[in-house]
């Protein structure tokens, strides 16, 4: 990847660049090559900034909040999901942005934060269950935030909302 970028650097294919630079950040932080996939998720923002390319923006936001998520800087990690949040709603991306925020909701448990986490996955929920977003992924996010509201409403000590979205 890193060759094919080399070669097509002076390329006006757009899609082709935002692609490979992705997919190379993706592959650096899936083999904890933390630093690299840092900076090459960074050249991919100030690229997709300069060519306006909204859709890899919003991948390397999110490429950005999950390599902070594995490397357990929550802090950094909820300001790049944020950012992805924000794209992936304007560009209607809706199974992303549910993704963006059940991944805030995650975090913000995670961090103690349960008041955060709750309004994060009550979001999710409802986004879920208005349709907008459907397939196999989007069944696992609506049962994932039914058992996590499930754990956030029993610590809360309100068992009988804990029990129904267990229940579901």
């Amino acid at each position: 990847l890193e060759k094919d970028l080399e070669l097509h650097k002076d390329t006006d294919d757009r899609r082709f660049i935002g692609r490979t630079k992705y997919i190379l950040a993706e592959s650096y932080r899936r083999n904890k090559q933390f630093g690299k996939a840092v900076t090459t998720f960074c050249e991919l923002v100030e690229y997709s900034r300069s060519v306006n390319d909204l859709d890899h923006l919003f991948r390397a936001y999110n490429g950005l909040g999950n390599l902070y998520n594995d490397t357990k800087e929550f802090e950094k990690a909820l300001e790049y999901y944020e950012r992805a949040l924000d794209i992936s709603s304007r560009l209607g991306l809706d199974d992303q942005s549910i993704a963006c925020i059940a991944n805030l909701g995650i975090i913000s448990s995670d961090t103690g934060n349960n008041r955060k986490a709750m309004e994060y996955f009550s979001m999710a929920l409802a986004f879920l269950e208005s349709g907008k977003a459907a397939g196999g992924i989007m069944e696992e996010y609506h049962c994932r935030m039914h058992l996590e509201l499930g754990e956030l409403h029993r610590t809360f000590g309100d068992y009988e909302k804990a029990a129904k979205h267990l229940d579901e």
